[in-house]
């Protein structure tokens, strides 16, 4: 098994291009933190950065696994061939550990010093933006907006 960040999972119901029949099952939006990529400045049209999130598709039944998103799951997968190449297929999951993007939105936006409540004060008494800056991570946002 590989461990992946799970962002989301999404359910579809669309016809086959061909039959006309239903094809239903369930996006597996992730990424790979152990693919990060660096920018290979040498040649511009291979230049790739960052994380890149990656999907899997599976069966409706196989909702199951994902109790708990955005979250840290061990996936395993395996390849099969089909007529354009090897695709990996889903095979099995399991939780690690719950992600808590609010909570990490949170201490970004307490680390960043326009909206950081140790801001010296100003000759009024109050904080750089004369508001109040405790609260949650969509108060920072509203305050940071006006």
């Amino acid at each position: 098994m590989t461990e992946y960040v799970v962002l989301g999972v999404q359910a579809y119901s669309i016809p086959d291009e061909k039959t006309g029949e239903r094809v239903e099952g369930i996006s597996i939006y992730y990424l790979d933190l152990a693919e990060g990529y660096t920018f290979d400045k040498t040649d511009p049209k291979e230049a790739v950065g960052g994380f890149l999130p990656g999907k899997l598709t599976a069966t409706l039944n196989d909702l199951k696994y994902f109790s708990t998103l955005p979250g840290i799951y061990d996936i395993e997968t395996k390849m099969k061939r089909t007529s354009k190449g090897s695709v990996a297929k889903f095979v099995d999951a399991t939780l690690k550990a719950p992600m808590n993007f609010e909570s990490a939105m949170d201490q970004k936006l307490l680390s960043d010093s326009k909206i950081n409540p140790s801001l010296p004060e100003s000759s009024t008494g109050n904080k750089e933006s004369g508001k109040s800056m405790n609260g949650s991570s969509k108060d920072l946002i509203k305050h940071t907006k006006s």
